[in-house]
């Protein structure tokens, strides 16, 4: 749970411009959105960044209970 809403974790490995990555997603659930948070790092690195900033951002999230107005011409 993230700021008390269903989330989903996903980790995996891949690649960017031809370089190993590993990968942390999650996925929020409030309301009708559905917000994805994501974070990659070389595989030699992800635990200390994993620690040191992604885990800090999940901690501090506040989402809002109201949806936005939407906007003429912005897509969705």
């Amino acid at each position: 749970r993230i700021d008390g809403s269903p989330a989903v974790e996903i980790r995996g490995r891949g690649a960017i411009a031809g370089d190993p990555v590993e990968t942390r997603s999650v996925h929020v659930y409030k309301r009708e959105v559905e917000w994805v948070i994501d974070a990659y790092a070389r595989p030699g690195q992800f635990e200390e960044a994993n620690r040191i900033a992604f885990d800090l951002l999940l901690g501090t999230i506040d989402l809002s209970d109201e949806l936005p107005a939407e906007r003429p011409g912005a897509g969705g």
